[in-house]
């Protein structure tokens, strides 16, 4: 929301429909018809009018065109343009969004949905148009992904080419956005509640981005450096990557086996304090041996002066350095027989810790406390499958889902938790005789 109003092109759709500009300006949006390909607009053209106009908006100098106001349909219902729907359809709705939603939303909006739905009345936006813009942009990505093999070189995001998965995102934003005109009697609109669900591309299953329980240990050992306790944290304990990386020494108790976290991402922003497994406080316990700077402000695992770009480098860059991890762990779970990691990510390792916790018998209500889950749901659907899991395995693969159970034992004895024979100050205890021996 913070970034200057530079205005948006709409491109015509078909042959025989005009160029057009959306201007942001005096407060409001403006829609200004430029004219068809065939009297010589295209997209340089449209550009050149639109840095124009902004021009004269910031000069103050440019008189926008009438407004159009939304015409009532013969029975007397309003029928708007998309973009003036939209437009008060966002300013109902983000009080109630975070930041992030914001900003999503108002992405999609225009770049994808104002550029083809704008200037359609709500009552034109059938199934029918829902299923014209699906193939429009499924035919611009072919066109993206031939333009892109003949300069010889890779995909990439800023391409933008959208993957059937992303165009669904883009049908399940549009009919968030219709649901509000569809239970209001006072205006004219053809789609149904849940079109969204029946406009849907085939959308390519996703790739299973969490651990199994039984590859937990042998990943977590794999790592090197600050990345092994980091880790363990982000399994043990269910952080966020951006929340184990504004970890401070003075956040973490050692003697309670407890992690207080301050740089919450919670809905509802609340700091929360997480339990700490017998595992992943003997990693925190050995790192902080190690560490060079364990005073309580100084950070745990980054210096302050890297937190930041590095928060965001490990985020972007999780593939990448979690397949060195991987493929580490993967030579070690071969050795046990024990079937390897596919792929994973920073944010599957917080699916991963639901289901630890789940396996060694924890409640669903105390999980997504500890995880800062707001929706128990998730943490349901979680539980339902991890609490079987046990069940159906043998051999090997059975003794590394107990060596992971026991990794994940909370040492502090909590009322309602399963007994343990061990507590974190016999961990600090034995790790520290074992560091001075």
């Amino acid at each position: 929301m913070g970034r200057p109003a530079t205005g948006t092109i709409v491109e015509p759709k078909t042959a025989g429909e005009v160029w057009a500009l959306r201007i942001p300006a005096y407060g409001t949006r403006h829609y200004v018809s430029l004219g068809t390909s065939a009297e010589g607009w295209s997209w340089k053209k449209a550009d050149e009018e639109r840095q124009n106009i902004m021009a004269d908006v910031r000069r103050g100098t440019w008189i926008p065109p009438e407004a159009n106001p939304a015409p009532k349909a013969p029975d007397g219902l309003l029928d708007p343009l998309f973009h003036e729907w939209a437009e008060e359809w966002f300013e109902m709705e983000s009080p109630n969004w975070k930041p992030r939603t914001i900003r999503d939303n108002k992405w999609v909006l225009e770049k994808h949905l104002l550029p083809y739905f704008g200037e359609m009345r709500l009552s034109e936006i059938t199934v029918e148009t829902v299923d014209a813009f699906k193939a429009w942009k499924q035919n611009r990505r072919k066109e993206i992904e031939a333009r892109v093999a003949k300069e010889g070189r890779k995909l990439k995001r800023t391409d933008g080419a959208l993957s059937n998965n992303s165009i669904n995102k883009n049908i399940s934003r549009l009919g968030s956005t219709l649901k509000k005109p569809v239970k209001y009697p006072r205006y004219k609109i053809t789609v149904n509640p849940g079109f969204d669900e029946d406009c849907k591309a085939k959308g390519n299953k996703p790739k299973r981005t969490w651990l199994e329980i039984e590859q937990i240990v042998a990943f977590v050992c794999a790592a090197k450096g600050y990345e092994r306790p980091l880790i363990a944290v982000l399994v043990g304990c269910g952080l966020r990557v951006g929340e184990a990386l504004a970890l401070d020494w003075i956040d973490i108790n050692l003697s309670t086996a407890t992690i207080f976290v301050r740089e919450s991402k919670t809905e509802t922003g609340e700091e929360r304090q997480v339990d700490i497994p017998i595992g992943a406080l003997e990693e925190l316990i050995a790192w902080k041996a190690r560490s060079p700077k364990t005073r309580p402000n100084d950070p745990v695992f980054l210096s302050g002066r890297l937190r930041k770009t590095y928060a965001r480098q490990t985020v972007r860059n999780a593939e990448a350095r979690f397949a060195e991890i991987v493929k580490l762990a993967n030579a070690k779970l071969k050795e046990q027989g024990i079937s390897a990691i596919e792929h994973i990510t920073p944010h599957g390792l917080r699916r991963t810790y639901a289901s630890l916790r789940a396996a060694a018998g924890d409640d669903p209500v105390y999980i997504a406390e500890q995880g800062g889950w707001s929706d128990i749901r998730f943490v349901y659907s979680v539980y339902q499958k991890a609490a079987k899991r046990r069940d159906k395995l043998s051999d090997r693969y059975l003794v590394a889902f107990d060596g992971a159970l026991d990794w994940a034992r909370l040492g502090r004895k909590r009322q309602g938790d399963r007994k343990t024979d061990s507590s974190p100050l016999d961990s600090l205890q034995r790790v520290s005789h074992e560091g001075a021996a």
